[in-house]
C-alpha cells in the first residue's frame, strides 16, 4: 500500500497563490500536469462553488488557483500509482489498484485524464455510490462500474460453533460430553 497524496499545505498554497507562484523546491516533486478539459472546467466549477460558497466564474483568480490545486493533486496521485507500475514475470506492468475519492475519478476527469497524460492507457474506474443517490445520476461514462452497499448493515449471522465442552446439566452424570456441531448441541458418552 503506498500513500497517494502530497502534503495539504501544497495543495492549500496552490489553492492561495497559484502553482507557477511556488518555487520547484516547494512543489514536492510533482510534476505539470495534463491541461483540464472544457468537461472538467464545467465539473470543477461546480464543485467550486459549493466547497468555496462562492458565486465567481471560471475567469476568477481563485477558481483558476482551485482547479491547478486540483490538477497538482490529481497529478501528484497519477505519478504516485505510475510508480508502482514496474513490469511483471511476462514482462506486463502488474495490476494497480488506487483508493481515490469520487470526486477525483467521476467522467474520467482527474485521476484518470492525469494517468493518460501520463501514457497510461487502460484505466478503470468503480465508483461507490451512497445507497440514496438517485439512479438519474448515473449517467454513461460516470465510471466502468459503479456499486453501492445497503442502508442498514445485515442482521449479523452468529458464526457456527465447532468444539467440546462437558456437561453435568443433563443427568449430573459425570463422563458425559457435548459437541458443538455446526451449532448443535449433541451429546455423547465417553
Amino acid at each position: 500500500m503506498v500513500a497517494l497524496n502530497v502534503d495539504a499545505s501544497l495543495t492549500r498554497a496552490i489553492d492561495e497563490r497559484g502553482r507557477e507562484a511556488l518555487p520547484d523546491h516547494q512543489r514536492q516533486g510533482v510534476g505539470r500536469p495534463a491541461l483540464a478539459s472544457e468537461a472538467y472546467l464545467d465539473f470543477l466549477i461546480t464543485v467550486y462553488r459549493q466547497h468555496a460558497q462562492l458565486k465567481g466564474g471560471r475567469a476568477d483568480s481563485g477558481f483558476q488557483y482551485f482547479v491547478e490545486a486540483q490538477q497538482n493533486w490529481e497529478h501528484a496521485m497519477a505519478e504516485a500509482l505510475v510508480a508502482q507500475r514496474v513490469t511483471g514475470p511476462q514482462g506486463q506492468p502488474p495490476l494497480v489498484v488506487g483508493i481515490i475519492g469520487s470526486g477525483h475519478l467521476r467522467f474520467g476527469f482527474g485521476v484518470p485524464h492525469q494517468l493518460r497524460g501520463l501514457g497510461v492507457d487502460r484505466v478503470t474506474t468503480l465508483l461507490p455510490l451512497s445507497p440514496g443517490e438517485d439512479c438519474r445520476e448515473i449517467r454513461p461514462g460516470l465510471a466502468d462500474a459503479v456499486f453501492t452497499f445497503p442502508k442498514e448493515p445485515a442482521t449479523p449471522v452468529a458464526p457456527p460453533r465447532l468444539g467440546s465442552k462437558h456437561d453435568r446439566s443433563r443427568n449430573d452424570t459425570p463422563g458425559r460430553a457435548g459437541c458443538l456441531f455446526r451449532g448443535r448441541y449433541r451429546s455423547r458418552r465417553h
